[in-house]
């Protein structure tokens, strides 16, 4: 990012600590934004889709699921 934009992406700790990383780029407006950053976390939580999808193995019908999907949930 910072190649495209100088300093678009401030140096933050996070960077050095994966685990809070996710926040930080909520927090600066890199993430889809909700009401909250648990309420976006919440929203990210794809994994028990991909394991109800799995079976399906074209891309767009894939993609298209998961999103019918998390609408639903």
């Amino acid at each position: 990012m910072n190649k495209l934009d100088a300093g678009a992406v401030p140096f933050d700790i996070a960077w050095f600590l994966p685990g809070y990383s996710d926040e930080f780029l909520y927090e600066k407006g890199f993430l889809a934004q909700a009401d909250s950053f648990e309420a976006a976390h919440r929203m990210a939580h794809i994994s028990p889709l991909i394991r109800e999808l799995y079976q399906i193995a074209d891309p767009a019908a894939f993609s298209q699921a998961l999103r019918a999907a998390q609408r639903r949930d």
